[in-house]
């Protein structure tokens, strides 16, 4: 089995949303603004559903679905 480095394979490509429409995944590269990696499942007033979840959903619709 030949593994490749998918950075640079994903660079060949005119844009991210190509090579995951054609692959199905890419590498974003995007920092958080999460501070507090709340393990507390049941509390929803925390950093994962106020600042990560909005960033992913940012992410998603700006580089894989534009």
């Amino acid at each position: 089995m030949k593994v490749y480095n998918a950075r640079i394979e994903q660079a060949k490509y005119a844009s991210t949303a190509e090579f995951f429409k054609e692959k199905g995944f890419a590498l974003l590269k995007n920092p958080t603004k999460v501070k507090e990696w709340n393990d507390d499942a049941n509390n929803f007033d925390n950093d994962l559903t106020n600042i990560y979840h909005k960033e992913v959903d940012e992410l998603l619709r700006t580089q894989l679905f534009p």
